[in-house]
């Protein structure tokens, strides 16, 4: 699990292994993982993407509204659990 700063760095490490890459205020595909085993997770809002390091509308959603949940979802179905 990786968020998109980390993704790439590890996924040219361990590339056998799949990744989950959590995205927030950047556009996954311009910089999101490009093989079959690596998924991402992002909201997508009306401000989204929007490339700010610091929120413009002081919300955050992109990031907060991404819950444990979702990501735990997507670990177990690249596992093969659901």
């Amino acid at each position: 699990i990786y968020n998109k700063r980390q993704w790439s760095h590890a996924h040219r490490l361990c590339p056998r292994y799949p990744t989950v890459a959590i995205f927030g205020s950047t556009d996954p595909s311009l910089t999101g993982p490009l093989d079959e085993r690596s998924v991402v997770v992002r909201k997508e809002l009306e401000c989204s993407p929007c490339f700010e390091r610091t929120c413009p509308f002081g919300h955050y959603r992109c990031m907060v509204e991404v819950s444990v949940e979702e990501v735990y979802r997507e670990i177990a179905r690249l596992r093969g659990g659901e």
